[in-house]
């Protein structure tokens, strides 16, 4: 089953409805195969110094919670050998090709760690995490990625791999 619906309270900076409604939503699920957790805030690039902490911490809000909130709601759900893939992007860059980002990585390197025990703690699910490569997004341009002097991907690439082995697992 496809789910596309938006739900304006799901936020995770709003724990009191997120997970109501993450859980909720999971409920009405039939069981699934593949999930894919893509939640992505990335603050003003800034050095941490200069960094607002509220915006700073929203990347852990939205990255890490935003992504634990609808996993641990449809685990339940799970159908035999499942799989999870989370989105995390330039994490496999070096901190010199990449400065003022150090709220984004930080929390993408989090989410990695979280994935890790996830996999860990549900030895019977298929768990990932995924760079889908250098895609022209929103983020890619408040990150200050300039598109002409990298080599880039198109959407294409994650949205044609990501899911094409399940079914021969």
């Amino acid at each position: 089953m496809w789910h596309n619906d938006t739900y304006p309270a799901i936020a995770p900076t709003r724990p009191e409805l997120s997970i109501y409604y993450w859980c909720e939503i999971a409920s009405g699920l039939d069981p699934w195969d593949v999930l894919i957790l893509g939640a992505a805030f990335l603050a003003t690039p800034s050095s941490i110094a200069e960094s607002s902490t509220e915006s700073w911490w929203q990347s852990f809000e939205t990255n890490v919670k935003g992504t634990m909130m609808p996993a641990k709601c449809v685990l339940p759900r799970a159908s035999p050998g499942a799989a999870i893939i989370a989105v995390a992007a330039a994490t496999l860059l070096p901190l010199t090709m990449v400065p003022g980002l150090s709220a984004y990585l930080s929390s993408k390197l989090a989410l990695i760690k979280m994935m890790e025990y996830l996999a860990a703690e549900n030895p019977s699910l298929f768990v990932a995490t995924l760079h889908p490569g250098m895609v022209e997004t929103e983020i890619f341009h408040k990150s200050g990625g300039q598109a002409d002097q990298l080599p880039m991907d198109t959407v294409n690439l994650p949205a044609e791999f990501t899911v094409w082995p399940f079914p021969y697992l």
